[in-house]
């Protein structure tokens, strides 16, 4: 190694740093990305609190419309009744007739926060249900109803098809 004028080079003429002198950040540029971090976190916090409410309450739905699915799908391809039997807790999916058939094939129950409610046709008029039987004949079809899940100011609502059983519309509002 060659000394020439405080720096040390290598033979072949590259320089090489100097060990004594420290490689560090100013405090002035700590507190800046500090800064920075900060008001990133505070910007995206309330889109990730919003997106998990949305999914708070768009996973009851989700279930519901799973049911409603299958029990039509199963109407028609069995020739037998299906029922959801809604109440204020949740809603679980049955199987109709006599034989070792019959009974209950899924149940969801809601979050505790996570109010229920729902419109059944002709009346349009929101209510928590105490206890309503959505039936789906042999033939596939079943009763239009408007469902609703709501917690605090945010909600989730779909209106479902009397031909199809299926989410024909979707509205929500997520504070």
């Amino acid at each position: 190694m060659r000394k020439k004028g405080g720096m040390r080079y290598t033979s072949s003429g590259f320089p090489v740093p100097d060990p004594i002198r420290p490689h560090a950040f100013t405090i002035l540029e700590m507190v800046m990305v500090l800064a920075i971090t900060v008001l990133l976190l505070g910007a995206v916090t309330p889109a990730i609190t919003g997106m998990l409410r949305a999914e708070q309450l768009k996973a009851p739905a989700r279930e519901l419309e799973s049911m409603a699915i299958t029990a039509r799908c199963n109407a028609l391809a069995e020739q037998r009744p299906y029922q959801i039997v809604i109440h204020q807790d949740g809603f679980r999916l049955e199987r109709l007739g006599s034989g070792k058939d019959a009974g209950v094939i899924g149940q969801f129950t809601l979050p505790k926060d996570v109010i229920f409610e729902m419109a059944s046709w002709p009346e349009e008029k929101w209510s928590k249900p105490k206890t309503h039987v959505w039936y789906f004949a042999p033939s596939g079809l079943c009763e239009p109803i408007r469902v609703m899940f709501r917690k605090d100011n945010s909600y989730f609502s779909q209106k479902y098809s009397a031909i199809t059983g299926w989410d024909q519309e979707e509205s929500f509002y997520i504070q």
